[in-house]
């Protein structure tokens, strides 16, 4: 379970660097693609492109995607 903190705010001062924006708009928009293929709707007012999803919900993403990368790439660092 991922705890939301203060400090989950401390993806976006790396956003850049990591390319986490980039891929929170990637899943963003695979994730908007699966629902249609599955035949359901996502929320009406995230089911926009990216650039107008609300900050609330790109920041939901954001914990996401930086708490993914870096379990995954601490466990590839891990094996190398």
């Amino acid at each position: 379970m991922i705890e939301m903190t203060e400090d989950t705010n401390v993806f976006s001062e790396h956003m850049n660097d990591l390319g986490v924006e980039e891929y929170c708009e990637f899943m963003h928009n695979v994730y908007e693609e699966a629902a249609i293929i599955s035949g359901w709707a996502t929320n009406p007012r995230s089911a926009v492109p990216w650039k107008d999803v609300p900050e609330s919900n790109k920041m939901t993403m954001r914990v996401a995607v930086g708490k993914t990368y870096d379990k995954f790439f601490d466990d590839y660092r891990a094996h190398e």
